[in-house]
């Protein structure tokens, strides 16, 4: 999948609620081939967004080394 041009910048000009913000930037986000994940406060139902970020980066990181073919070096 092509990522989009680097030096463009996200198009706000459509997004006029904080949802569309967050949805436009995830997509500029994800369109240079980043991971994006995203919960909403009311999604998150009360649960600290740190303890899910914390759990997130775990799983991702075990994934990511369980599937890639490239050595990670630190």
């Amino acid at each position: 999948m092509p990522m989009s041009d680097p030096l463009k910048k996200p198009n706000f000009k459509g997004a006029n609620t904080e949802q569309a913000i967050i949805a436009e930037m995830m997509r500029w986000i994800h369109d240079r081939g980043c991971a994006v994940v995203v919960w909403t406060e009311k999604e998150l139902c009360g649960v600290d967004p740190y303890d899910i970020e914390s759990v997130m980066i775990e799983w991702a990181n075990e994934s990511i080394e369980m599937n890639s073919d490239n050595e990670q070096t630190s």
